[in-house]
């Protein structure tokens, strides 16, 4: 006796591709019987992405059971992976990320010769690249995965490492650099010349009326003490009988001396009137 009997093949299609626009609207699947194409579907949204092939033999001549197993037909920007028979397609593909950096600060001869420009994906920084002036202030990350495990696209962007002195912009993967005014050596904030801090302040500056060696009350030609302007009579008086301030020590000497001698005079005076 040969051993017979009938059996099927069915499966779904699944989709990892972030929904992507250009999914195809048809794919077809092939049937291997012992590794040999025998039949062929077509599988679209029309039928969930579901395809059977039914009455099948199960078995050959010799009522050994067939080997069946299903395969996908290429498609563009997939890879395609069987499980059992079901098919899972994840979306594929390589892709690459350039600008350029641009200037704005009118060649300032204090522009970095060489930036550095990080490249992330999906939020996280996965490369750095050096630019500088002798790639004409460009740059590209080449050979990308589009996509994840899942089929669904990274997202690629750009971000410069800070510079100082410039504020940093991006459009799209291109970056501008645009000279902080706050930080510019004649910004009148932090200008040598600026008022604020100019020597010629005249609140700081030696010329200033109240610190002038020439101001009339520091003036040793200041009339009011002039050496050639004769003391009132009351001053007279006084000099007689108080010392130079700025005399030697023998003047004070002799101020004190003449002081007991006139003491002296003045008691045997009063003894002889007292007789």
């Amino acid at each position: 006796n040969t051993k017979v009997g009938q059996t099927k093949v069915e499966g779904t299609k699944t989709w990892k591709d972030g929904n992507a626009k250009d999914r195809p609207e048809i794919i077809k699947v092939d049937l291997l019987q012992n590794g040999k194409v025998i039949a062929t579907k077509e599988v679209s949204v029309a039928g969930e992405w579901k395809y059977a092939f039914t009455d099948l033999a199960a078995y050959d001549a010799e009522g050994k059971a067939y080997k069946y197993e299903v395969k996908e037909q290429p498609v563009d920007g997939y890879k395609s992976e069987v499980k059992g028979y079901d098919i899972i397609n994840t979306k594929v593909g390589e892709t690459k990320v350039e600008g350029t950096k641009t200037w704005k600060d009118g060649n300032a001869k204090d522009r970095p010769t060489m930036i550095k420009v990080d490249l992330l994906q999906n939020g996280k920084v996965i490369a750095t690249k050096e630019v500088s002036a002798a790639d004409e202030w460009k740059y590209a990350f080449t050979d990308l995965a589009a996509y994840d495990a899942e089929g669904n696209a990274y997202k690629y962007e750009v971000k410069e490492q800070p510079v100082n002195g410039y504020k940093s912009e991006v459009h799209g993967y291109d970056i501008t650099n645009t000279k902080d005014p706050s930080t510019d050596p004649k910004d009148p904030s932090t200008d040598p010349k600026d008022p604020s801090t100019d020597p010629k302040d005249p609140s700081t500056d030696p010329k200033d009326p109240s610190t002038d060696p020439k101001d009339p009350s520091t003036d040793p030609k200041d009339p009011s003490i002039d050496s050639k302007n004769p003391p009132t009579q009351e001053n007279s008086k006084t000099s007689v009988w108080l010392p130079k301030t700025g005399g030697t020590s023998m003047d004070m000497i002799s101020y004190i001396a003449g002081m007991l001698l006139l003491a002296l005079g003045g008691f045997v005076f009063v003894r002889q009137r007292m007789r």
